[in-house]
Parts: structure tokens; sequence; C-alpha cells
């Protein structure tokens, strides 16, 4: 292959912008019929069952066939198409386009590149990429741009005028659809319309061109079908691609399985959602429909963002534009998904991912909107295809259950489309939608069990979903008790008109499944859902988390948000209860190394992480723990509250959740130093201006817990971790998250209304009494750490832990003037003070106030040496009057 190839060079500006032009250019399909270039497809199949794409156009007089490589392209800026050729004078093709926002509109650069098979042959190949390739494909491409900068309807190929016979049935037929509308739309569609776009004739697309309700739409092209001009298609579509993959001719309510050979994806599901309608003109009307002329055409794809190659055993850095919103993540191979979940008020823009042996990690990753980038490490000896997906229900797509909610339209369709037995009940009722996050058909069928035991009237369990209505809102609340805060599930929950399909079944007693657009509505709302999370479905609020919150409609048609007491977590049907050793491999990621601390509820191992290339600490739920709903749920709850933190002085934390066996698990990154409690423990205290800047930076990673609404609750100098210890970039970082409090109510909490959590010693008054919390409680206790640090004593003391805790309610903490024995700088003990208030108002208003006062009384300090000496000349001066010594009369001099 010659090392220069061959280039076709098109340019153009159009006012249009940027998502109009990718519309436009990335429908390569309609780009190669207006080209005039008559390429045709078909699959293959490998040993794998994968789908192979294969091309063939006959050129000059000579047969070329080529492989297809899998598309690389992001929305809406970039697309690649190659092509590998077996025979004819070139051996590889790429086309290329490239979309840039001018503020004049949108630069459009396609460029397609030829490598000849031999370098004799190049100057045959420029010849001909100059005299037959380039004029059609400029053709093509100044159509589109002209109708771009007119604002036109995008132009395709015309379609052959209408036999003199099939005209006149046509024309004969037209008055049986009984509406004047839909027969002056559908005539012309057929005279005119593009022969690809009357191969499938879509009900709510043609609705929404035509600008007609949908049902008048959908019952005149069944009319229509009678008549003899169109025939119903029914489509099983892929739960990836949308795309057909295979054409039942009768619809029954036994579960179905399919397999997309494109996505190589296999799904189960009843015909209720996984099948759509739609139709084609008879033989009769026209017998010859246009064939694909590009397989690869991002716009058959309109639900991916994007889609990239991953060499084996390789790293790709893997940029896209992201809107806030929920993604997922998959590839082929086929892995277990992640999920992307984008929010505005994020901070990181980068993330590593591993992609195998068996899933995609970690399980789901948090980014800022905007430009993004995924560092993807292929841990595969085959090549992967990536793709990244907007999960939902195709808008244009008419589902035989949406289908069945009019019955008017219904009684329409072909004798002989349904079981002859099945009935159809419409109901207005309490849906539930619990996605599967992990776990395969065992997980689904825990899920579907647990669902079963609560009593839904309707129920179905397909490949990651399972579908539920309630014969009331009592019902549906029990399911939402029972499930939330699982965390290999996640699920929403709404209210409305849907149509239960009942088959009777002489054995089991029937099958009864629901569909409608409120369970539509549910599926594409609980895959925004994080896992362990439950979204309500509102009119005025969508989405909203649950957690223990349930919307409930009111007898007056009104709807309320009331609270509800979250049930134990499922314990997840997969987990190992086998003890981790030296040199085991987690979730295919982390090799397991010595384990350097057990605490409660928790086992801490390192580990090598081998996506990042170094080391971590693991921390992994114990096994006996494992059957505990409620430590189960506080140890997931750790690592999804702790993995919204990303800041200086907050652990990080690298993954968590449910690992390919079932184990829970927070990995960590691996800090070097000691905790403050153990280095309290040997020196006592510590010199006043290092413990304010420790102090300082706890509160600074304070600050950002509160801003994402998290309450640490458990603050005290085991919690903080100084790193470098004794060294010029010694700094604090908070750490474990284990009994946070979410305040932006995603996360509930696992204990009782009331309950007190947290450290004695170190608890604020109102969490003491079981009061509600703010961040306010942490800076209560940071100003005991502060006191601790400085005195080497607590400002409470008592016999009992109920004595110390009862000691902070009634009585004013020990001024730390007179328990300090060393000399604080100006302003520290009035802040101290504030700080132990026994009235949360009276302390400093958050975090970052406090640690912005600590940095501003460090400023103050001046010279350490100086104000040192101070206090002992005041000492020395106190001693030689023979009068008891009171740091409190120079903190009061000096104004502190």
């Amino acid at each position: 292959m010659s090392a220069e190839p061959i280039a076709v060079r098109l340019r153009a500006l159009t006012r249009a912008s940027l998502d109009q032009a990718w519309a436009t250019f990335a429908d390569t399909d309609r780009f190669n019929r207006l080209a005039g270039l008559d390429f045709r497809f078909e699959f293959d199949f490998t040993q794998a069952g994968r789908a192979q794409g294969t091309g063939q156009y006959r050129h000059l007089g000579m047969q070329l066939t080529w492989r297809e490589v899998p598309v690389v392209f992001e929305a809406p800026r970039h697309f690649a198409i190659e092509r590998l050729y077996d025979s004819g004078p070139i051996v590889r093709a790429l086309t290329e386009m490239r979309l840039t926002e001018r503020s004049e509109g949108t630069q459009v650069e396609m460029d397609t590149l030829l490598w000849p098979r031999q370098p004799l042959l190049r100057a045959a190949v420029a010849v001909d990429a100059e005299l037959t390739l380039k004029p059609k494909m400029t053709k093509a491409f100044q159509t589109l741009v002209r109708a771009l900068q007119a604002g036109a309807e995008t132009p395709d190929l015309a379609p052959p005028a209408l036999s003199r016979a099939a005209e006149a049935q046509l024309v004969a037929a037209l008055p049986s659809l009984h509406d004047a509308e839909v027969e002056a739309q559908l005539a012309a569609f057929l005279r005119a319309a593009p022969l690809v776009e009357q191969a499938r004739l879509r009900p709510l697309q043609l609705a929404k061109r035509w600008r007609l309700p949908e049902r008048q739409v959908t019952a005149g092209l069944l009319r229509a079908a009678r008549a003899g001009l169109l025939q119903v298609q029914w489509e099983m579509l892929c739960p990836s691609c949308k795309m057909p993959t295979a054409n039942p001719e009768k619809l029954e309510l036994a579960k179905v399985s399919a397999h997309c050979p494109v996505c190589d994806v296999r799904y189960d599901a009843s015909f209720a959602d996984s099948i759509g309608l739609s139709l084609k003109p008879t033989p009769a009307i026209r017998s010859h429909f246009s064939e694909v002329r590009c397989l690869s055409s991002p716009a058959r794809m309109p639900h991916l963002l994007g889609q990239c190659q991953v060499a084996p055993r390789q790293e790709h850095a893997w940029t896209l534009d992201l809107l806030p919103g929920t993604y997922r993540l998959r590839g082929w191979p086929q892995l277990e998904p992640l999920v992307v979940v984008v929010r505005s008020e994020a901070t990181r823009h980068e993330q590593s991912v591993q992609a195998g042996p068996l899933a995609m990690s970690p399980p789901i990753v948090r980014l800022a909107s905007g430009r993004v980038t995924l560092q993807v490490r292929s841990k595969l000896d085959v090549p992967l295809t990536l793709v990244l997906e907007r999960p939902g229900v195709e808008p244009a797509t008419l589902t035989v259950g949406r289908l069945l909610e009019w019955p008017e339209v219904a009684d329409l369709l072909p004798g002989g489309s349904l079981d002859s037995g099945m009935q159809l009940l419409p109901a207005v009722a309490w849906c539930t939608a619990v996605r599967v996050e992990r776990g395969g058909q065992v997980a689904e069928q825990a899920a579907g069990d647990a669902v079963r035991a609560l009593g839904p009237r309707a129920l179905q369990v397909s490949t990651g979903w399972v579908l539920a209505t309630w014969p009331s809102e009592h019902e549906a609340v029990a399911a939402v008790t029972k499930l939330q805060g699982t965390p290999w599930l996640a699920g929403a929950l709404g209210h409305g008109p849907l149509l239960e399909m009942f088959s009777p079944d002489g054995e089991s007693g029937g099958r009864r499944v629901a569909s409608g657009a409120v369970l539509h509505e549910l599926t594409a709302l609980a895959q925004q859902a994080e896992p362990g999370q439950w979204l309500a479905l509102q009119p005025a609020a969508w989405p909203t988390p649950l957690t223990s919150l349930v919307r409930t409609q009111n007898t007056n048609g009104t709807t309320e948000l009331r609270s509800v007491t979250p049930a134990a977590p499922l314990p997840p049907p997969f987990n190992s209860q086998r003890p981790l050793s030296t040199g085991d491999v987690l979730d295919g990621r982390f090799v397991i190394g010595e384990q350097i601390g057990q605490g409660g509820f928790g086992v801490v191992h390192l580990a090598h992480d081998r996506l990042r290339n170094g080391e971590v600490v693991i921390k992994l739920l114990r096994g006996e723990l494992a059957g505990d709903p409620v430590q189960v749920q506080r140890f997931f709850d750790e690592g999804r509250l702790a993995a919204r933190l990303v800041h200086p002085h907050v652990v990080e934390v690298h993954e968590w959740g449910l690992a390919e066996d079932g184990r829970l698990f927070v990995a960590m990154e691996r800090l070097n130093g000691r905790e403050l409690g153990e280095i309290l423990t040997k020196t006592r205290t510590l010199d006043p201006v290092r413990a304010l800047r420790l102090s300082r930076e706890a509160l600074a990673g304070l600050a950002e817990a509160h801003r994402q609404g998290l309450v640490h609750r458990d603050i005290k100098p085991a919690n903080l971790f100084v790193v470098g210890e004794g060294t010029p970039s010694e700094s604090c970082k908070v750490i474990d998250f284990g009994i946070a409090l979410d305040l932006t109510g995603q996360v509930g909490s696992p204990e009782q209304a009331g309950q007190v959590i947290g450290t004695p010693m170190y608890m604020a008054p109102e969490q003491v009494r079981g009061e509600p919390l703010d961040g306010r409680c942490d800076i209560y206790a940071m100003g005991i750490v502060l006191y601790q640090t400085l005195t080497g004593g607590l400002p409470f003391v008592g016999d009992t832990v109920m004595a110390l805790l009862v000691a902070r309610l009634v009585q004013a903490p020990r001024p730390l003037g007179e328990t300090c024995g060393q000399p604080l700088p100006h302003g520290v003990a009035a802040l101290v003070e504030r700080a132990l208030a026994l009235d949360p108002k009276e302390r400093p208003a958050s975090a970052a106030i406090m640690a912005s006062e600590l940095e501003r009384l460090l400023a103050g300090a001046g010279n350490p040496a100086r104000w040192k000496q101070t206090w002992q000349d005041h000492a020395a001066s106190a001693a030689t009057a023979e009068l008891p010594y009171a740091p409190t009369a120079l903190d009061s001099r000096r104004g502190g």
C-alpha cells in the first residue's frame, strides 16, 4: 500500500446549525443515493455469531468487494467510515466528515481517501477518482448544502412513477379510508416519497410530518391495509440499535427471545414493548424498494452519541460533548455496561475506564457536563467497539402495547394478529419499573420474585427489567420501600393510564403484562437513576429523587410527596462469601494485597489497580455482614456518597459498587501518612499553627461535602488523615463517609428517624437529641477536634458515655484558655467558642466561612516566636506575683 492516499476533498460553509448539518450529512445512506453510488450490502456471521458487514460495487466492469470496519463517530462533529477491499485496484478507503461551529454557521469538510493496491495503479486510481468519483460526490454534497442554506427539507431520490394499474388501484381504494386528510397525504406519499421511506411507513413519524393526530394517522394507515394499499409489518426491535431484528407473524404474550446480529445483543421481552408496527405498500402498488447504500451510516443509530474502536490490549482517549443526563457505555464483545452520570454541578472532566475481561469498570462514572474525556484501557485480546448511548424508547416507535391502548384503532388490525384468547384490560394504575444493574438472569429472577411476592396485578420480567402494576398505592409504596437502596437495582415509580393484557394459561392461571405511555416514561426515567436510587414521575418536577419520598395522588386529583420508611435492601443474590486472599483479582481489575485494617463492618486491603497502574486501598464489607441489609446499605452508601466528592482535602474514591461476584467494595486512593488520632496518641497536642492549618484544610474538604449536600456526621481525629506528615507538603484529608447524611434526598439513611448516630465524644447537641442535622454539626465536631489538638483534652468531661453526652446539653465547654498549655494566635479561642455553641445558629454559618476565618487567623499570627515570647513573659510575671496562671487573661488582652 502506497504511503500517500489519493484524496477527494469537499468543503462548504453553511448557515445551518451544527445539529442541522449533522442530521443531514450523517445520513450517508442518503448521500450515496444522491451520488448514484449503487452499493450493495449484506451480513456474514462469524463463528461467535457476530455479524460482519460486507459490501459490493460494480465499477468499470469489475466487481469490488470489501469488509466494513465499525464506523467511528462523535455526534454531532465527526465520523469516519473505513472499508478494507478484498479485490479491485484499491486496498482501503476512508471517508471522514468533520463539522465545526463557526459564528456564521457550520463548516463542513468531507474527505475520501483511497489507497491503491499497488504503486503501479496509483495513476489509474487518481484519474478514475477525478473523473468518476469526485463529480458524483460533488453533486450530492452541493445538493445537501443548498438545502441547508435554504432551510428546505433534506432532498432524496424521487421514486419512479406508479404504474397505470397501481395508480388506478390507489385512486379506487382511497375513499375507503373515510378520512380526506389522511387520503390526501397518503396518496402524495405513495406517489412521491423516496422508496427508502416507503419501505417502512411508521405511523408516529408520519403523523408528525403530516401534522395530524397519531390515532387518526394510524387508523387511516390500517384502513389502507384493509383496502389492499398497504401491508402490516411487525418489527421486533433491538433494545440497543432500535432496528428490527425479527418479524413475528403472530403476537403472543409468551416470552420471546431474540438476537440482534448487528449489536450482538440477546434479549427477552413480551410484544407489548418490544414489537413495533410499521407498514409498506403492497406489491400491487410498489414491487421494488431502495436497498441500503451505506451500512455504517451514523444516522441509522440516532440514540448513539458516539462509537469508537480500541485495539487489543491498548488505550484510547475518547473525547465527547455531553449534556446533563444519564448514559450507557457498552462494548462489543458484550461486557457488563457502565453508567455515565453527567451533572452540571460535577467538576471532573476526565475518567479512566477499563474494558474487560467481563465488564466495563467502574460500574458508574460521574462527569461534568461539556467536553469530557474517557481514557479507555482494553484488557481484551480482540478489537473492542465501544458505544455511548442515550437510554430510552425511540419516540417514533409505535409499540403494540401503545397501539392497543386505542381500542377503536386496534380493531382495525388484520385478523389473526393477536392471540385469540387474549383479553385487553384498560386501567389507571400505579406502576414500577425496576432496572437490574448487575447479576444477569440470577438477579433478574431474584428481583422478579421479590416483586411477585408483594402482589402486583401485572408483572413482566425481561432482560434487565422487572415491570409491574399494582392494585393500589399501598402495594406500590411497599414495592418501593422494599427495593430502594438495593445496590444492584434502580427504579422509577409513576401513576397513569395503561393497558393490561391477559392471556389464559391452564397450568399457571395465565400471564398478565402491561404497557402504555406511562411505563415507557418510567423505563426511560429508571435509566437515569443511579444504582440503588429510585425516581418518581411527577407532572411538576420530573425527575424527582425518591429515596424515602413517594408521590401520592389524592382523591381530588392533586399530588404530593410524602415520606415512607425505607425497608432493608435486598442482598445480592450472587454474593460470594469466600474471603479474598493476596493475589486474588476483584472485579477483573484490582489485584488484592495485604490486609491493613479491619473495622466494625469493613476489611481494608492494599491492592494494585490494573486500570490506573497504581496502588489503591480496597475496603470490603465483612463477609458475615453480607446478609445484614442495613449494613449492606450503609456500606454501599459510603461509596456512592464519597464518590461525589473531588477535592484535594477529601479522600478520592476511584470506584465503588458491586463486583462481578457480588461483593460490595470501595476503592480509594492510597494515602501515605497517619490518622490525626494516631498522631495525637503520641504527641498529645500539635503546634498551634500546624493545628490551625490542618483544621482549615479539613474544613475546606467539608465545605465541598456540604456543597454537595453531604453531612459527614462522624468528624473526629480518626477520620482526618495527615498526608506527608512533617514535610513542607503536609496536608489533611477527610476520610470515612460511612455514616454520612445526604441532604439532597438521593440516598436515604438506613437508621430509624431520631436514632443517634456518631461518635459520642464529638457529637453536636442536636445530634445527641436526634434532631434534624445539617453541616453545622460537622462544624461543632471540628471545634472539638481543634480544641483537642491544642489542649490534649476535650471541652467536656464525664465518667460514662451518657454523662459525656448530657454534659454538652447542660454545660458550657471548658474555656480553651483555661486548659491550653501553649500560646495561641490572636482570636483562636473566640472562634473555637463559637464553633462549640449550643445553638447551631450561633456557630460559623458554614465550613467554608470557618475555614476562611482560620486562614485569616493564620495570616494574622505574624511571627510565632513573637506571640510565644509574649505568652512566656505573661506566665513569668504571673508566677512572680504568686497568682494562678490563667491563659485567658492573655487571650482577653490579645482579643483571643
